[in-house]
């Protein structure tokens, strides 16, 4: 793959401060900031794919045909739940 150039600019003290963590690392700037790119890049694949995800779980209980539960029969079922587990115990 090929290199290309890339220019920003940044504030002189964070510049130093990254180059001086590089240096002490015995790298060069230009490959550690490579490697925060594909990180980020990486990051934000993996966030597009777990947002696909919810989208499709919600999705998936919008589209159920069953009836909807209301809230307090829900509770209901589980603080009696949790109240015959508790006795078993």
């Amino acid at each position: 793959m090929g290199k290309a150039t890339f220019s920003f600019e940044i504030e002189a003290d964070l510049k130093a401060a990254f180059s001086a963590a590089a240096k002490a690392e015995g790298r060069a700037v230009d490959d550690v900031l490579s490697d925060v790119i594909q990180d980020y890049l990486q990051s934000q694949a993996e966030d597009t794919i777990y947002q696909e995800w919810v989208a499709a779980q919600v999705q998936e209980v919008l589209d159920d045909p069953r009836p909807n539960v209301p809230h307090a029969e829900v509770m209901a079922r589980l603080d009696a739940e949790i109240a015959g587990l508790k006795r078993g115990a």
